[in-house]
């Protein structure tokens, strides 16, 4: 089974922990009168790249992406 860390080469820096990582990502919503469908636009992709804030979940830390990434 693969991980997060061997997947994505990513892992918090303060914590070491791989599986509460939080990425912003850039997303098409098509907007409806209950609020936002993330499912509904044509087109569904994500977008982030190293520059991309990301957080662990687990500890708090707080960098991009870049930070996160591993020598792995």
């Amino acid at each position: 089974m693969t991980n997060v860390k061997q997947a994505w080469e990513m892992c918090c820096p303060k914590c070491g922990e791989d599986v509460s990582i939080d990425v912003s990502a850039q997303v098409w919503v098509r907007l409806t009168p209950e609020g936002t469908d993330r499912d509904e636009p044509t087109d569904t992709s994500e977008e982030w790249d190293n520059n991309s804030p990301c957080k662990c979940a687990a500890c708090g830390h707080v960098g991009t992406v870049g930070d996160f990434a591993t020598d792995t």
